[in-house]
C-alpha cells in the first residue's frame, strides 16, 4: 500500500494517526520506517520544516509537535454546549458556527457535518439566507476554512449584505427537548474525521449544578493560554490551535466536566482577547497587548451573476442599497411630493455603477418589472392618503436618499468601508435599518395604521435628523478622519 502513496499523503496519514506529541526527529524516523524507499535528507528537512504549518498539528516549544488526535482523545468525552439564540429558537434551526470549536474537523466545511438527534436519526439541513448583521455573530471567531463562502457584500449599505449558510432544521428536536430561550444543547462528538455529532438536551438543573466546574475549567484554560502568549512575542497559531494546546496542557482534573461552551469561555475571559488581524486568522492575544495589533476590515469584491428573477434579485445582484419595497416607497414619495424629477432620482439611485446591468437580458427584465410595478403604483396614488403618512414617508425617504448620496460621495473619493471608523459604519447601518423598517411598514401596514407606531416613527425621525446632519458634516467636510 505504501507504494501507492505519495510522500505527502504518507506524511498526512502519519500526522492524523499520531496520538502523542513527537519531535521533528521522531517524524523523520516515522517517514523512513513507512516509506521503505530511498529518501534524501533535503526532502526530509523540507517535510519537517513545514510541520508547524500543518492544519492537524500544533507547534510546541523545543521543536516538538502536538497532533490533533492526541488532544481529541483527551477531551472527546466532553460535549460541546451550544447556547440557543433567539434567532435559532424563533426559526427552529441550529447554526453551529464557531460554537463547535474545537471538535469540527479542519478537513470539513460546516455544511458537510452530520448532526444526529438523541435517537440516532440524522437531522435534516438546508441552505438559508440571512442579513449579514443577523448571522455574523455565529461566525465571528471561525477560521477561513469554516467561514461560509456564500457571502454577498453590499458595498454601499453594509446593512444590506447577506450570507447564505447551512442550517439544521430543529423543529422536532426542540419540541422533544422542550427547548426554551437561554437554554442550551449538548453536542457529542461521534466521529471527528466524518464530522458526525449527536445532539442532546441540556436541562436548566444540569446547567446550574455544573457552573462551578465549568468556571474552573475556563480559568485553567485562560491561564494556560496566557502563559503561552507571554512566552511569545506574537501568536502564530489560530484560535482553534491555541485552544487545543491549552486543553492538552492543563491538569486532567479540570476535564471532569459535563460540557464545555466556547461562547461562555470567550465571554468569561478577562486576561485574553480575540482579534482578527490582517496577517492571519482570529486568535487569542493578551488583553494588555491587543492594541498593538493591526486590525483589518476586508471587503470582498462584488460580482454580478446576472440574476433577474425579480426586482429584489436584480437589486441584490447589482449591489444596490435598497430592495423592491423600499424602491416603491421612494418612487411613491417622490411622485407624490414632486420633490425631484424621475430623471434626477434614477440618476441618484442607479448612476455611478459603470455598466450597471450584467447583460442585456438583465436590463430588459429590469425595465419589464419596473413597468409592471409602476402601473398599480399610479392607480394606488389616485387614492388619497392621510397627510401624516405622506409626510413621514417623505421624511424617511429623505433620510434614505441622503445616505445613498453620502455613500456615493465616498465611492467617488475612493474611500471604502475599510477606511471608515466603526462608529461611522454603526450610524449608517442604524439609520439604514430605520429606513428599511419604516418604508416597509408604510407600504405593507394594514389600515387603519396603529397610532403608536406612527408616534414611534415621528420620535425616531426627530432623533435621526440631527445625527444625520452631523454624519454628513463628517463625510463631506472632514475626510481626514478616515
Amino acid at each position: 500500500m505504501a507504494g501507492r502513496l505519495t510522500l505527502k499523503k504518507l506524511a498526512d496519514n502519519l500526522i492524523k494517526e499520531a496520538t502523542a506529541p513527537f519531535s521533528a526527529d521522531d517524524f523523520s524516523r516515522m517517514i523512513r520506517d513507512h516509506w521503505r524507499r530511498k529518501i534524501s535528507s533535503t526532502t526530509l528537512e523540507r517535510l519537517t520544516g513545514k510541520l508547524a504549518e500543518h492544519k492537524h498539528i500544533i507547534g510546541l516549544e523545543s521543536n516538538d509537535f502536538l497532533p490533533y488526535r492526541a488532544v481529541l482523545d483527551k477531551i472527546v468525552h466532553i460535549p460541546m454546549e451550544i447556547p440557543i439564540s433567539s434567532l435559532e429558537l424563533n426559526e427552529k434551526i441550529l447554526i453551529p458556527g464557531y460554537r463547535l470549536i474545537p471538535v469540527i474537523s479542519t478537513d470539513l466545511d460546516e455544511e458537510n457535518i452530520t448532526l444526529l438527534d438523541a435517537k440516532g436519526n440524522e437531522i435534516p439541513k438546508k441552505k438559508k439566507k440571512f442579513l449579514l448583521e443577523e448571522i455574523i455573530e455565529f461566525y465571528q471567531y471561525s477560521n477561513a476554512g469554516h467561514f461560509p463562502d456564500h457571502i454577498n457584500i453590499n458595498e454601499q449599505i453594509p446593512g444590506k449584505s447577506s450570507l447564505s449558510v447551512t442550517v439544521w432544521q430543529m423543529g422536532e428536536v426542540f419540541k422533544s427537548f422542550q427547548t426554551k430561550p437561554y437554554r442550551s444543547l449538548l453536542i457529542k462528538l461521534i466521529d471527528y474525521d466524518q464530522g458526525i455529532m449527536q445532539v442532546h438536551p441540556h436541562c436548566n438543573i444540569s446547567q446550574n449544578k455544573n457552573k462551578l466546574k465549568a468556571r474552573s475549567l475556563n480559568i485553567a484554560l485562560e491561564q494556560s493560554l496566557l502563559e503561552h502568549l507571554n512566552r511569545r512575542a506574537s501568536p502564530s497559531e489560530d484560535l482553534e490551535k491555541q485552544l487545543l494546546r491549552a486543553f492538552y496542557s492543563i491538569d486532567p482534573k479540570f476535564l471532569s466536566v459535563p460540557s464545555f461552551s466556547v461562547k461562555h469561555f470567550l465571554e468569561s475571559s478577562q486576561k485574553i482577547s480575540v482579534v482578527g488581524c490582517e496577517w492571519g486568522q482570529p486568535r487569542f492575544v493578551s488583553s494588555t497587548n491587543s492594541n498593538d495589533l493591526a486590525f483589518h476590515l476586508e471587503i470582498s469584491p462584488k460580482r454580478s451573476l446576472g440574476r433577474s428573477g425579480s426586482l429584489d434579485e436584480i437589486f441584490e445582484d447589482l449591489g444596490l442599497p435598497f430592495n423592491s419595497i423600499e424602491f416603491t416607497a421612494i418612487l411613491r414619495a417622490v411622485l407624490t411630493r414632486k420633490t425631484c424629477s424621475l430623471e434626477v432620482l434614477v440618476d441618484m439611485l442607479f448612476s455611478g455603477k459603470g455598466d450597471l446591468f450584467h447583460n442585456a437580458k438583465q436590463e430588459d427584465r429590469f425595465y419589464q418589472l419596473l413597468r409592471e410595478m409602476m402601473i398599480p403604483l399610479y392607480k394606488e396614488m389616485e387614492e388619497p392618503e392621510p397627510k401624516t403618512i405622506v409626510e413621514l414617508r417623505s421624511q424617511a425617504v429623505s433620510v434614505k436618499l441622503r445616505l445613498i448620496k453620502a455613500l456615493k460621495f465616498l465611492e467617488y473619493k475612493e474611500i471604502g468601508l475599510a477606511d471608515l471608523p466603526f462608529e461611522i459604519l454603526d450610524q449608517i447601518i442604524e439609520m439604514d435599518q430605520f429606513c428599511a423598517e419604516s418604508l416597509i411598514f408604510f407600504e405593507e401596514s394594514p389600515h387603519p395604521i396603529p397610532i403608536q407606531r406612527i408616534k414611534d416613527i415621528q420620535l425616531a425621525l426627530k432623533i435621526i435628523s440631527p445625527k444625520l446632519s452631523i454624519l454628513e458634516e463628517e463625510i463631506y467636510n472632514d475626510l481626514s478622519v478616515f
